[in-house]
């Protein structure tokens, strides 16, 4: 609903001064994160019964998939999803910055201040902002993606150990 009141009413004030395509990507980062939040939640809601019937086969690879799918949506919230939520305000606070910066400049020049550097422009045009969101964005989807397939990629980035479950405890039954 709010992409909806959004798209109406970009070319107006004061929507139309603060970048729309970014706030549009941090919406639809927030919406992703909430339906891989709820479907997570819902898949997960009771893992100790996954954990008492993985020693049944009949039973096993159903718990064991829906285990690892568990998994990966929290790999895609963590990963993906936190920072199209997030990285559009930094690159929105850069573009505010810049732009301060340059209005400085231009009014150091009308009182005949001598300025050592002309600021530069690259943060203020929205078409730049949004090619950094994406060199930011595209790689950690990649890696996302990668590491589903390729659980061996998590031995070579620790950090991103999320797919293999460690904030899961491992239940031990001692006979």
């Amino acid at each position: 609903m709010s992409l909806v009141l959004l798209s109406k009413r970009k070319d107006f004030q004061p929507l139309k001064s603060r970048s729309v395509s970014l706030i549009y990507v941090s919406t639809i980062g927030n919406f992703l994160y909430f339906v891989f939040l709820l479907t997570n939640k819902i898949i997960s809601s009771n893992y100790w019964d996954y954990w008492l019937n993985l020693n049944q086969t009949q039973k096993s690879e159903g718990l064991k998939s829906a285990i690892w799918i568990s998994c990966e949506m929290s790999q895609l919230q963590v990963w993906f999803c936190r920072p199209m939520i997030f990285f559009p305000y930094v690159l929105r606070a850069l573009r505010l910055r810049q732009i301060w910066v340059v209005h400085l400049s231009q009014m150091c020049s009308e009182h005949g201040q001598a300025s050592s550097k002309e600021p530069g422009t690259f943060f203020i045009k929205e078409k730049n902002l949004i090619y950094c969101m994406y060199v930011v964005l595209v790689p950690l989807a990649i890696l996302c993606f990668i590491s589903a397939v390729v659980p061996e990629l998590t031995l070579l980035l620790p950090f991103f150990n999320i797919s293999q479950c460690a904030q899961t405890p491992v239940y031990t039954t001692y006979y």
